[in-house]
């Protein structure tokens, strides 16, 4: 079974100025806000400081509940690592969840559709 395929979902990468950084989000195809807006299930931050001498970390990541273990955050990390043009290092603070998508190894292994975000 292939993680990386999401059908439901799109990947697209923003930049926010105010937050001084660039984010990955993955928004839902079939669900949406109340005035049709597209529901992101999952997002990834890097701040701009985060991003030093050809690597960077993400200071915040987060999936949805009911959307975890299914690859979503190894799929970020990969269109990230795509924008970015380099590999990320984990950061100082790991949540349990993110200890093991960082032992498992498969953090940088490429997805058939890692980089056809919009």
């Amino acid at each position: 079974m292939n993680h990386c395929k999401h059908p439901d979902l799109v990947y697209k990468v923003e930049r926010d100025d105010d937050d001084e950084g660039t984010f990955v989000f993955a928004y839902s195809k079939t669900r949406t806000l109340g005035n049709s807006a597209l529901y992101a299930v999952a997002h990834l931050h890097v701040p701009d400081n985060n991003v030093r001498h050809n690597r960077w970390s993400a200071g915040d990541v987060h999936v949805d509940e009911d959307h975890r273990r299914r690859g979503i955050a190894t799929q970020m990390y990969q269109v990230m690592a795509h924008e970015l043009g380099s590999a990320p290092s984990p950061s100082g603070i790991l949540s349990p969840d993110g200890k093991a998508l960082w032992k498992s190894g498969n953090l940088l292994a490429r997805c058939e559709d890692a980089h056809s975000h919009s």
